[in-house]
């Protein structure tokens, strides 16, 4: 069986890599017939890139690129910003109501990434709303939300005080049901706050940011930046949307004041590993310099540039990346943000409080739980619906098995331990790798 490791890189995602990089676009590396313009119009859309995308493929020569195909695209394109733009419209109403509550709050991604970094809502695809607010005013958020109409997802929603450790958010639904919200007091549970910036400090350095409808706080570019890597990274950078918007911020950051950065890696280190796995990866499949204010303030070591060098294939391969199957092999998802600790024994305090094995009987439930996906699979009368449970257990070890050895394997062997791994001759010279 060929793995992400052995895969070849596929044409159309080689093709998106060239387009979004900005640089002239070689007349041999268009695409030519017809299901290879699918192929790129479905990367286009699986990885929400239709804003930049669609603009950048107008620029091509005249029929380049199939009619169909862009108005395909074009239709999307149409759909995407007028849902942009009422989201947009939702935030600043939302934001309103905590306000007038006397909650502050905190806007994060979706619109305020748009105007922030594209200066244009239409040109950044999002589907949902992220705010964050005060743990003190988490109950009075959650209540202002309700009396909006909004409706809090039961199995998001936090039930003890420990939940608050264990959760960072809670998924609200929109009265009409067309958008969800993330009510955050947190950017992650406590276990992996390290990797993730500190919330008090985003609260002091927050700012304003205009959209359409009126203006929202929302925190400074230096820290948008390290969020984006931050999420990104938690997600194996499995969306080509996130490292664009990478990409793109870091065209500015001659004017950025690093010393922000320092300041919040400081005491989370690994969101500085986040940040130096993001800025090697938008320099690999982008071409973007890495920023000289980066220079002895992100951690660009062996470890992260031997994460980013496999991710950037993983991404180039168009495959679902290796490290994604830990979210359902071992029921958690930071099998990257683990990859860049290169403390042994900070890794086991790591793997020994994950919820799974202190509650192995979770992982049990999950197993053993017979589910409509199941029911799907196979059809039994009810006299055998016994069987499910043994269907069941078949399925997810042929499905995940290969996935959970190949993601064990890359945790224990492809990210070295050595703290002295010297870095690839690329990144010790600031020079895009040779494909």
């Amino acid at each position: 069986m060929r793995t992400n490791l052995q895969a070849r890189p596929r044409s159309e995602m080689q093709f998106l890599q060239r387009l979004l990089s900005g640089g002239d676009i070689v007349p041999d590396s268009i695409p030519s017939t017809d299901s290879e313009w699918q192929a790129v119009a479905d990367a286009i859309l699986d990885h929400r890139l239709i804003g930049v995308a669609y603009r950048a493929l107008l620029s091509l020569p005249e029929n380049s690129v199939p009619e169909t195909i862009l108005q395909r695209l074009q239709a999307a394109f149409y759909e995407s910003s007028l849902s942009n733009y009422r989201l947009a419209r939702n935030l600043v109403l939302l934001a309103s109501i905590l306000e007038k509550e006397g909650i502050p709050v905190l806007a994060m991604k979706g619109p305020v990434v748009a105007m922030a970094v594209y200066g244009d809502l239409a040109l950044r695809h999002y589907t949902d709303l992220d705010v964050l607010v005060h743990l003190r005013d988490l109950t009075r958020a959650m209540d202002a939300m309700i009396r909006a109409g909004y409706r809090a997802e039961p199995e998001s929603s936090p039930k003890t005080p420990g939940d608050l450790k264990k959760l960072y958010h809670v998924t609200f639904r929109a009265s009409d049901g067309s958008h969800f919200v993330d009510l955050h007091w947190q950017l992650i549970d406590q276990l992996w706050s390290s990797y993730s910036p500190d919330v008090e400090l985003l609260w002091d350095r927050a700012q304003f940011v205009k959209l359409p409808h009126g203006r929202v706080s929302t925190m400074c570019f230096e820290d948008l930046f390290l969020v984006l890597c931050f999420h990104g990274t938690k997600h194996r950078w499995d969306c080509l949307k996130w490292l664009v918007d990478i990409a793109e911020m870091l065209r500015g950051a001659h004017a950025w004041d690093w010393s922000r950065i320092n300041q919040m890696i400081a005491t989370r280190p690994g969101a500085g590993a986040a940040a130096g796995l993001a800025v090697l990866l938008a320099r690999d499949l982008f071409g973007q310099p890495i920023p000289a204010g980066a220079a002895g303030i992100l951690p660009l070591t062996g470890r992260v540039a031997a994460m980013a060098e496999r991710i950037s294939r993983e991404i180039l391969a168009g495959g679902a990346p290796v490290g994604a199957a830990v979210s359902v092999f071992c029921g958690w998802p930071w099998a990257t943000l683990l990859g860049l600790e290169s403390r042994f024994t900070a890794r086991m305090r790591y793997f020994w409080g994950m919820e799974f094995v202190r509650d192995p009987f979770r992982w049990t439930r999950m197993v053993l739980h017979v589910g409509d996906e199941d029911r799907a699979f196979i059809t039994l009368p009810k006299w055998l619906d016994f069987l499910y449970t043994y269907i069941r257990i078949v399925r997810l070890l042929a499905k995940y098995i290969v996935r959970g050895v190949n993601t064990l394997w890359l945790m224990a062997w492809r990210i070295p331990f050595r703290r002295n791994y010297s870095l690839p001759n690329h990144v010790q010279q600031n020079t895009p790798p040779v494909r």
